[in-house]
């Protein structure tokens, strides 16, 4: 049973018990008062009532659509006696009757009999067909006839002849009786037909709920013709019972044909014979000869003789099927023989086919005994051990399976001697010894239910098995270094933090990124560049420890796992400064390298990474080739940066950002020559934002494109009024790689200068050694493009990066700018002024004009004169000045 269905049985249990415990208690109380001792039971009947008709409605309701009618027949009975209590109640208290000659209630009473009757009879009859169903009436009536003859005799005489009672009275009276032994021969047929019910219980709670009514409602009538009224009172709850036990039986039903009944036809069937030998046999013991009793003996009689002509035509329906059946299954036998004689040739040709198929198919297939001996092997299985088929056959398998297999073998080969199929994997042994995977399919021989001996087919998979192997390793790995990949990082990660709370100890994440790769990969290509990581992946290996876990995270980035970094992170450095000498170019990259250890830094994995990540930045950010170690001020420098990153794009929109220019002068006249256009931020909060903080935001952003022509829009905006107020000169803008790459760089410069007005001449656009180095194809096209519209290009702290000779004769080059390094570095180093003096000396050669930037002291001035460099830009002539306060500066010089 359910869970459901138990609560609903325990609720129907206790409602009847509280029930039952009430009927009697009132009883019991009111014994002296027969006013209140008749209305407390009619009370309590009809609380009974309300009990009965819940429960059986609530079954009703949640059966299936196919078992509903009969519920439904049942729960109509028990509604029509629950009106035949109200209305008893009304009669029996008030003394009001609709009838002057009987009683309304019993009329209501006899609807629970009626469709009880209505409802088991439909039960039993509505799955058979009319044969099977003329046989039942004939059962039935013959033994109900039989019954009610011997009612009439003792009982219904008497009442129809008591003058007492009027016609509709003694109908009514008369009608019970009937309908008990209809309802006991219901409960005959329930017990020997085959009727669809979920289970046993459910069968006999309905046999006993039939059998309490019958028992209760003939115990009424005999108490109440002795006008025995408290008894009849004590009596009157088990009709409510028997409801009740209907309900009962509701509730377990599911409706599902779990239970089919006790098939005992043949009883039943006696019934009708043994019914008219008893009649009969009354008859001539009592010498009646009653006129209804004579009748009844005809009737029933003519119902044998009926049933016995019913019986006659379905033994003849059966003689008929039995000879079709016959001649039916002489033709299939003839049919069966020649398919027999058929297939006994069939066999013999798939004798041959199977030897054939046995010999050729192109993977081995053994044979083995009971002993665990080769019988048989196909051209295949030589091939595949090795050896002749005289080598195989008569030797046990075990001598062909590498050794550590033999045991996984013999229990496959157990199960197989079961008589069951089984599929394994051993390795195997070729004559040469060399050792290979197998997949094997091991088929029972089987002949009269016993196992003679075993198919063996077999697969070689060692290459299929080195596939997987291989997919298995880079699904873990990374396939260019053959590091651990981000996926088995992270799963190191969490054992790692596991094993740390366990132990209480700490470890630290490092997150290392290679500067300046991305100019390697751009450069000189991303098949360079594999090479730099694959060497960096070796040497990151040789200077750590064994227990260190080193992954590949994608890109440029690698993480490591350990102890204790200090002991490892000078090794790294060390390492990884050393020069990569990679197909003839000489190339250095250096670490940054973040620090987070557990769990200062984080108690999750998450938080680790994201930390060594924020740790790794602030080592770009503070010159690179270094470590930092995270801390909280790390965290609100990120911040920082993330806001800064949101405020900027909407800094144009807003008016943020301004220009600023800083003068170019030539010494030698003591004029300006030019202005250099820089961008600044004065964000509404922060103040003014350093263009070193904003503008590699801007760059990993992309905004870049979008500041940069506006940059150059505001910068020829301006040239163009100088050059109205009579000061002709050049501006320099500074172009950033993303936005000289940029798919309509061209167009756009055009754009501006036709929108603006200026002269192409008088606009000077400044590279780094960068975009120059990168694909100089594309950007030697660009650069003549720009030389043909009359545009000035200069080089851009010339000497700080990745330079190349090379590119100089071939791009149309205007200037170079010597770097503030440089001029820094000649103050006080000998290195210094070779450097610019080399710098010098190449522009001449080239024809290339060179200006000096970051002069701030007059001896800085006399150095570059003395080499005649007579172009500089600096702090010595003037700081970056607002476009107002540089127009100043031009009348003053």
């Amino acid at each position: 049973m359910t869970i459901q269905q138990n609560k609903r049985l325990f609720l129907l249990t206790m409602f009847s018990v509280i029930y039952l415990v009430l009927h009697y208690i009132w009883l019991f109380l009111f014994r002296n008062d027969t006013f209140m001792q008749n209305i407390s039971a009619n009370i309590s009947c009809l609380i009974g009532d309300a009990i009965a008709v819940y429960f059986l409605f609530y079954v009703f309701r949640k059966q299936p659509k196919e078992s509903r009618s009969f519920w439904f027949l049942l729960l109509l009975g028990c509604v029509g006696f629950s009106l035949g209590d109200i209305l008893w109640f009304f009669e029996d208290t008030f003394g009001y009757s609709l009838f002057t000659n009987v009683q309304a209630s019993n009329i209501l009473f006899l609807l629970l009999p009626a469709y009880y009757l209505i409802a088991f009879s439909y039960k039993i009859t509505y799955t058979y067909s009319l044969l099977q169903k003329l046989f039942i009436f004939c059962d039935i009536s013959t033994t109900f006839i039989a019954a009610v003859t011997l009612e009439y005799y003792f009982v219904i005489q008497h009442i129809w002849d008591n003058s007492s009672f009027s016609s509709l009275t003694k109908l009514v009276e008369l009608f019970y009786p009937f309908t008990n032994t209809l309802l006991l021969l219901i409960c005959i047929s329930l017990y020997f037909q085959p009727l669809a019910f979920s289970s046993k219980r459910v069968l006999y709670l309905l046999l006993s709920s039939i059998f309490l009514y019958v028992a209760v409602d003939s115990t009424y009538s005999i108490l109440y013709f002795t006008h025995a009224k408290f008894s009849i009172d004590l009596v009157n709850p088990l009709y409510q019972i028997s409801m009740i036990i209907t309900a009962a039986a509701g509730i377990l039903d599911t409706g599902e044909a779990g239970y089919l009944g006790e098939k005992a036809g043949e009883v039943q069937s006696w019934l009708s014979y043994l019914a008219l030998v008893f009649l009969g046999g009354f008859v001539i013991l009592t010498q009646t000869h009653s006129y209804p009793v004579m009748v009844a003996v005809c009737v029933t009689f003519c119902l044998v003789l009926f049933r016995q002509n019913l019986v006659r035509m379905q033994n003849k329906r059966l003689l008929t099927q039995l000879q079709q059946m016959n001649g039916e299954l002489g033709t299939r036998i003839e049919e069966h023989t020649q398919d027999l004689l058929l297939q006994q040739a069939a066999l013999l040709q798939s004798e041959q086919k199977f030897k054939s198929l046995f010999e050729f198919h192109p993977d081995p297939i053994f044979t083995i005994n009971l002993q665990g001996r080769f019988q048989q092997v196909n051209r295949a299985g030589t091939v595949l051990l090795g050896y002749k088929v005289s080598e195989i056959l008569g030797h046990s398998y075990k001598e062909f399976i590498y050794q550590k297999d033999v045991r996984r073998l013999l229990v496959s080969y157990r199960y197989v001697l079961q008589g069951q199929a089984t599929s394994f994997e051993v390795r195997g042994l070729h004559k040469n010894g060399k050792v290979y995977d197998l997949a094997l399919t091991a088929v029972p021989i089987v002949d009269d239910k016993k196992v003679l001996g075993i198919y063996v087919m077999v697969k070689d998979i060692t290459e299929s098995k080195q596939q997987q192997q291989q997919i298995q390793f880079l699904a873990f790995h990374d396939t260019l270094t053959g590091l651990s990949n981000r996926s088995t990082f992270h799963k190191d990660l969490q054992a790692m933090i596991h094993e740390a709370k366990e132990s209480q100890t700490t470890f630290s994440v490092l997150f290392i990124d290679l500067d300046g790769f991305k100019v390697i990969n751009d450069t000189l290509g991303h098949s360079i560049g594999d090479l730099v990581l694959v060497e960096t992946a070796k040497r990151l290996k040789r200077c750590l420890p064994p227990c260190a876990k080193l992954a590949r995270l994608g890109g440029d980035e690698f993480t490591i796992l350990m102890r204790n970094a200090d002991e490892s992170i000078s090794g790294i450095l060390k390492e990884l400064q050393e020069p990569f000498l990679i197909e003839g170019h000489t190339l250095y990259v250096t670490p940054s390298i973040g620090i987070a250890v557990y769990p200062y830094a984080g108690e999750d994995a998450e938080s680790l990474l994201k930390h060594a990540d924020l740790a790794m930045y602030h080592s770009k950010n503070n010159g690179k080739n270094n470590y930092s170690v995270y801390n909280d001020e790390m965290s609100s420098k990120m911040r920082r940066r993330l806001r800064l990153e949101k405020d900027l794009y909407q800094a144009l929109q807003h008016n943020e950002l301004f220009l600023v220019y800083q003068p170019q002068m030539d010494t030698n006249r003591h004029t300006v020559i030019g202005m250099e256009a820089l961008v600044r931020w004065r964000h509404p909060v922060l103040g003014l934002i350093p263009p070193d903080e904003f503008i590699p935001i801007a760059e990993d952003t992309n905004l870049i494109v979008t500041i940069g022509e506006w940059i150059l829009q505001e910068a020829c905006s301006q040239m163009t009024r100088w050059s109205e107020m009579g000061y002709v000169l050049k501006v320099g803008v500074n172009l950033s790689t993303k936005q000289f790459n940029h798919d309509n760089f061209l167009e756009m410069v055009t754009s501006v200068l036709s929108k603006t007005g200026l002269r192409p001449d008088l606009l000077d656009l400044e590279l780094t050694e960068r975009i120059a180095m990168a694909n100089e194809e594309e950007t030697l096209n660009k650069l003549k493009n720009l030389k043909e519209l009359g545009i000035h290009i200069s080089i851009d702290d010339f000497g700080t990066g990745y330079s190349s000779l090379a590119y100089l004769p071939l791009y149309p080059l205007d200037r170079l700018k010597i770097a503030k390094e440089f001029i820094h570095m000649a103050d006080h180093s000998e290195e210094g002024k070779a450097i610019i003096t080399a710098i010098l000396s190449l522009a001449s050669t080239l024809g290339i004009c060179v200006i000096a930037e970051g002069v701030e002291t007059y001896e800085q001035i006399v150095f570059l004169q003395e080499h005649n460099c007579y172009q500089v830009q600096g702090y010595y002539f003037s700081r970056p000045l607002s476009a107002q306060d540089a127009t100043a500066f031009l009348g003053t010089v």
